[in-house]
């Protein structure tokens, strides 16, 4: 348990360096996005949203 609580907080400080250095440097490149334009992160990559297997399937029950 001891060694548990001591990874937990070196996890923590290098989360709390990266965010206090790294991220604001990504943002001064404009490399870090806080506002995003789509709704999801398919429309964010500008990827198509792949046909639903279940509409596939009544539409060929509907044909047969």
């Amino acid at each position: 348990m001891k060694n548990s609580l001591a990874m937990d907080s070196a996890i923590a400080s290098g989360l709390e360096t990266f965010v206090d250095f790294v991220v604001p440097e990504l943002c001064r490149r404009l490399i870090f996005h806080t506002e995003y334009t789509g709704c999801t992160l398919r429309e964010d990559y500008g990827l198509e949203r792949p046909e639903s297997r279940y509409t596939r399937e009544k539409c060929q029950a509907v044909l047969a």
